[in-house]
């Protein structure tokens, strides 16, 4: 199956694995014909106390994963 756009709202950023993030964004890839659209969660400050560093992202109060991004100057 293919669609014009695919749409990962969101979704890369609470993937846990690395490896399994990158093959999410090849799959969309190859499922996108004409356009894919990510979009991800940007650090805007230092994560909350409430946070605890887990593998390339930290665990929130709440127990869920969360990958922040960066932009590169």
């Amino acid at each position: 199956m293919s669609a014009d756009v695919v749409n990962l709202g969101y979704v890369i950023n609470v993937v846990e694995d690395p490896a399994e993030r990158a093959a999410t964004l090849k799959h969309a890839w190859d499922l996108a014909c004409r356009l894919l659209v990510v979009s991800a969660q940007v650090l805007m400050s230092r994560p909350v106390k409430t946070t605890v560093e887990f593998g390339d992202g930290v665990l929130t109060g709440r127990g869920t994963f969360q990958k922040f991004y960066q932009q590169k100057s």
